[in-house]
């Protein structure tokens, strides 16, 4: 089958494979997406002129991602969901729809399970019976929608616990002290889009000093009220396919939860409402790696079943949840 031997579209494509410096910078960049050029250069053996190269190179063409996450709950945004469709026809003319759709940041057609597979960041419970609303609309191909509301969330790749996102934000606010601001949303905003913006463009950005806007940031750091993330495109690293597993789940969730987003490949793992306890995400070499994958999942005590929609096309992929702009397409990765 065609679609396995290529990662789907959005994902970067005839670009010369990555040689070892790239593989290095990568690594420490998912260890750090904010390592200064020096320490890159310092840790990797190379100049720092080729590690700034290679760097924007790496980020231009799409091979790596460094964004800031933002707790959720934190802008105000408290229901998080996976939503799983069924088409009656062709998925791509749907999918391309409900992609543009604010409050969506992952959308993807796919084949298997489901033919679409859709992640969204809402204000509230009322506020998502308004947008199942409107993914419905006047959309005759779409036959289904399973709901599949995030209760907790695991992400692996992160170098840092992201208990965060799961949080009540009001408990993480009186936790951390002083709450976040305008000028602090200012600066969440701009490392939405661009984890490694400088104090400069930070400053710029929320109208403030440099030195202020680097004492914030280090704040909002240490406070877990962002992360830096750094994200490499999986294609980019070998891992061509990329699945969706909705994950029954008759055990402890959390156990299998942890589990499964553990597993190498894993993306993002979430425990869920509705009739699926765990959906995941995981990206793997091939199509024997993949069934391999699912049976490592079958594998974990507490699981019943597992079901697997693969991805053909990514529409949309950031973290840019509670911008103001929350309807502009970003890249997938």
């Amino acid at each position: 089958m065609p679609i396995m031997k290529q990662p789907p579209e959005a994902f970067p494509q005839n670009l010369p494979p990555l040689d070892e410096a790239d593989h290095k910078i990568i690594d420490l960049l998912r260890e750090d997406g904010r390592m200064s050029g020096r320490d890159m250069a310092q840790r990797s053996g190379l100049s720092e002129a080729n590690v700034s190269r290679r760097m924007a190179r790496l980020v231009e063409e799409g091979s790596v991602r460094i964004l800031g996450m933002v707790p959720a709950a934190l802008l105000g945004l408290h229901m998080r969901t996976v939503l799983l469709l069924h088409c009656k026809g062709d998925p791509t003319s749907t999918a391309e729809r409900l992609a543009k759709l604010r409050h969506v940041h992952w959308c993807g057609s796919a084949f298997g399970a489901f033919d679409i597979v859709m992640y969204a960041v809402l204000r509230d419970e009322r506020h998502l019976i308004d947008f199942v609303e409107q993914i419905f609309g006047s959309d005759a191909n779409i036959e289904d929608l399973v709901i599949c509301p995030v209760l907790e969330y695991f992400a692996p790749e992160s170098a840092q616990s992201t208990d965060a996102d799961h949080a009540s934000g009001d408990a993480q606010l009186h936790r951390r002290g002083a709450p976040i601001d305008d000028v602090d949303r200012s600066l969440l905003r701009t490392l939405q889009v661009n984890g490694r913006a400088s104090f400069a463009e930070l400053a710029e950005a929320s109208g403030i000093s440099a030195t202020s806007a680097a004492d914030r940031f280090r704040r909002l750091l240490a406070d877990g009220i962002v992360q830096i993330l750094t994200l490499p495109s999986p294609a980019r690293i070998g891992n061509l396919v990329r699945v969706t597993a909705c994950i029954r789940v008759k055990g402890p969730f959390r156990r299998v939860l942890e589990q499964a987003a553990t597993m190498q490949g894993a993306l993002w793992a979430r425990a869920t409402a509705g009739p699926f306890g765990v959906v995941m995400d995981f990206a793997c070499r091939d199509e024997q790696a993949m069934n391999d994958m699912r049976a490592r999942i079958m594998s974990i005590p507490g699981v019943s079943g597992v079901s697997l929609s693969l991805h053909r096309r990514l529409l949309r992929d950031d973290l840019a949840w509670g911008l103001d702009d929350a309807s502009k397409p970003a890249s997938g990765g």
